[in-house]
């Protein structure tokens, strides 16, 4: 399709053998074309678009973790997805997996799909989820290339929402049927090693879904939703492959890094005090799972920062 584009010079509508091929959106294509104009049909001009993306999410994920926790865990954050086998496995295939996790980790750090039920967990406004100035944008951004693919191809709205969104959930017609607990042991290995730290406090869950109202488990609650949510879409979906839950990983990498900080920070704690017998015994606060940021300019050590969606 990449190459066909650059061929023809049309950046409007994918072709493969020369028909119309509607099945997937057009960035990844169009990125892939570019770099062969510039560098020629090879194939690593059909590659490096998923070696950026892949690389953009790990840049993503250290900005992120270095915001909330410091510049240790933001190359922490790095290292996590850059080593975890799917991200390393999907880095350098010619799809747009890596780019839609690419998107997908931009969003979050908004997909509705994890943040909605993340706001009515925590008590959140579900409103502030849908600023009127983010939503011009969405279709500025979104509806252009949707509405100038569809006066070129009138079927493609019917094709897209009928055919690979709704067939492709409720029907077998895709030939890629597997059963309910298909990504069951997918997911372990997708994220492997970084899945062992990432799970280190799912036995806690009641205690963090009972005190979800509590600033402090909004993270572990958003993050939890990102796995959770999206995976439990993908088990109903009757098309199942293994490169659908790559854009969870980076949620792992983020629990990873979190809860070996926490780790770390909770060790550190337990040799002061075990240091100065005499010393009070910490506020009950800090004890909270928000690690705290190590820098002289955090608001508190046990006062995360509000995420940007509550403000």
């Amino acid at each position: 399709m990449a190459r066909e584009m650059a061929r023809t010079n049309d950046y409007l509508v994918p072709h493969l053998d020369g028909l119309p091929y509607l099945d997937k959106p057009i960035v990844y294509f169009a990125a892939a074309a570019g770099v062969m104009e510039l560098v020629g049909f090879t194939e690593t001009a059909a590659r490096l678009p998923a070696y950026i993306a892949t690389l953009a999410t790990i840049g993503l994920l250290v900005s992120f973790a270095r915001r909330r926790w410091g510049d240790e865990a933001g190359w922490l954050a790095g290292l996590a997805y850059a080593t975890m086998v799917l991200p390393l496995a999907y880095a350098r295939a010619a799809i747009f997996d890596s780019t839609l996790t690419l998107c997908t980790t931009a969003a979050i750090l908004i997909p509705l799909l994890v943040l909605v039920p993340h706001a009515l967990a925590t008590g959140a406004s579900v409103r502030r989820l849908f600023p009127w100035r983010g939503l011009v944008a969405f279709a500025a951004i979104a509806l252009p290339w949707f509405v100038a693919v569809s006066m070129a191809h009138p079927d493609f709205p019917g094709y897209v929402f009928l055919r690979e969104t709704l067939a492709r959930f409720t029907t077998r017609s895709f030939h890629r049927t597997a059963p309910w607990w298909y990504y069951l042991p997918i997911v372990p290995v997708a994220a492997f090693p970084w899945i062992v730290p990432a799970l280190a406090r799912v036995r806690h869950w009641r205690v963090t879904w009972a005190a979800r109202r509590d600033p402090a488990t909004h993270e572990p609650l958003l993050l939890a939703c990102w796995v959770i949510v999206p995976l439990f879409f993908f088990t109903l979906n009757q098309s199942k492959l293994p490169q659908y839950v790559l854009p969870l990983m980076p949620a792992f990498a983020l629990a990873a890094t979190r809860n070996l900080l926490e780790g770390e920070n909770a060790a550190a704690g337990a040799r002061t005090r075990a240091g100065s017998p005499g010393s009070p015994m910490p506020r009950p606060c800090c004890l909270s799972p928000t690690p705290a940021r190590r820098s002289s300019t955090a608001r508190s050590p046990c006062a995360p920062p509000r995420p940007s969606w509550e403000r």
